[in-house]
């Protein structure tokens, strides 16, 4: 029975640990916290006409938050050494984008990969020290945004 107790508070520390960074779909009040997880400071707020974005810089990438003006990340992008945890920015997303990016079959060249899932949408690409991606909620992009926007 002891035994019982402490599994279960493992298992909540975990459980509640994970949603306690900004991810895709959370709001943007929580990307605070994605500085901690990620190792990084948050470098510039830029407002644009239908969003802003957060920009979080460690010393192996740079992570951009887009935050639509209903306060939800709907996307983010990433450039550097090293690609950051996607299960960090891809929250309740990651599950359902890391089993089609595990049975997908492995190229050798370096063209970007694109894995959609019925939510969200995952562009990943570079090569080695200069990796890069965007990942975005199909249906929050606000209006008029392009993609190359995102970037």
């Amino acid at each position: 029975m002891h035994y019982l107790r402490i599994l279960i508070l493992i298992l909540f520390h975990f459980a509640t640990m994970s949603r306690a960074f900004a991810a895709l779909g959370d709001v943007e009040s929580t990307i605070g916290n994605d500085q901690q997880k990620l190792r990084a400071v948050r470098t510039q707020r830029e407002s644009k006409q239908n969003y802003s974005i957060h920009e979080l810089e460690s010393n192996m990438h740079t992570v951009r938050e887009f935050i639509g003006q209903d306060g939800t990340i709907f996307a983010v992008s990433w450039q550097g050494n090293i690609r950051p945890d996607l299960s960090v920015l891809l929250g309740q997303y990651f599950p359902h984008y890391k089993a089609l990016d595990d049975a997908r079959p492995r190229m050798t060249s370096r063209h970007p990969v694109t894995i959609k899932t019925d939510k969200i949408v995952v562009i990943k690409g570079g090569h080695m020290r200069d990796v890069r991606g965007l990942a975005y909620i199909q249906d929050r992009l606000p209006a008029g945004v392009n993609l190359e926007d995102l970037q």
